[in-house]
């Protein structure tokens, strides 16, 4: 991919787990127009989006299963259904010294951080696939400087004060697919 001159800050290794829409879009913001872009750790879930994104960026590897995302990855986000959490997540290790970021929705911070069985700072977000051509911002809870460092580049990050907050963004941006299956229909 080209360089636009926009080089990311030392990140160490991203890894994400889930390699649906949302994690393929996170993918290719962190890896796609960018010098120095930060080493990606992919799981497997999503076998045909992993290797491809693989193939696509040089500096992203797709691990053999969660637990080695988690690993060797100083940040991790989780980026899978809700209800695919406790199959995704149940059993891996994480240590305290990682940070996490949820994109799982509806699922509260201590919830993520029980299921992942850590005391690790966990930060949610609600990004939209729109990041992926840096469209949209990261709205984040809580503000988190690592995150916000990596949210900054592709759109913009607005870290709200709690939970109650990010869940009304997470409302008004969930009618944006019905909003789009509309006007798809309506344009048919």
């Amino acid at each position: 991919m080209g360089s636009t001159g926009i080089a990311h800050p030392d990140l160490g290794h991203i890894g994400t787990i889930g390699v649906g829409k949302l994690g393929r879009a996170f993918v290719t913001r962190l890896c796609a127009y960018v010098e120095n872009p930060p080493a990606v750790l992919l799981s497997p879930r999503g076998a045909r989006a992993s290797a491809e994104l693989s193939r696509r960026f040089a500096n992203v590897r797709v691990c053999a299963d969660n637990q080695e995302v988690l690993d060797h990855a100083s940040m991790v986000i989780v980026a899978v259904h809700p209800q695919d959490r406790v199959a995704a997540l149940t059993g891996l290790r994480l240590p305290d010294a990682r940070e996490v970021v949820s994109a799982m929705a509806g699922v509260a911070i201590d919830g993520a951080r029980t299921l992942l069985g850590t005391r690790a700072p966990v930060v949610r977000v609600i990004p939209l696939p729109a990041v992926r051509e840096r469209g949209s911002v990261a709205v984040t809870c809580p503000r988190h400087s690592g995150v916000d460092t990596v949210f900054e580049r592709p759109g913009g990050v607005l870290p709200v004060p709690d939970e109650a907050t990010l869940d009304v963004f997470q409302t008004l941006t969930s009618t944006l697919s019905t909003h789009y299956r509309y006007l798809t229909t309506f344009t048919e």
